[in-house]
């Protein structure tokens, strides 16, 4: 999971770096039930809306 925070994170805070594959990995490997479907979901979109309001955060202070 820290693996899927960091590259989702990384990749939203603007680094061109694949995530699609390291998504696609967690999705299979909820099927074979090693980890939690929901767990890697909320995750996934959790580390989105911290990035988001980062963005958000800096463009009001900044004015980017």
């Amino acid at each position: 999971m820290w693996l899927l925070f960091a590259l989702v994170f990384v990749n939203q805070g603007g680094v061109p770096i694949p995530v699609g594959p390291t998504l696609l990995m967690a999705g299979a490997r909820a099927a074979a039930g090693h980890t939690n479907f929901l767990m890697a979901a909320l995750v996934s979109v959790g580390v989105v809306l911290v990035a988001d309001f980062v963005w958000y955060g800096l463009g009001r202070w900044c004015g980017v």
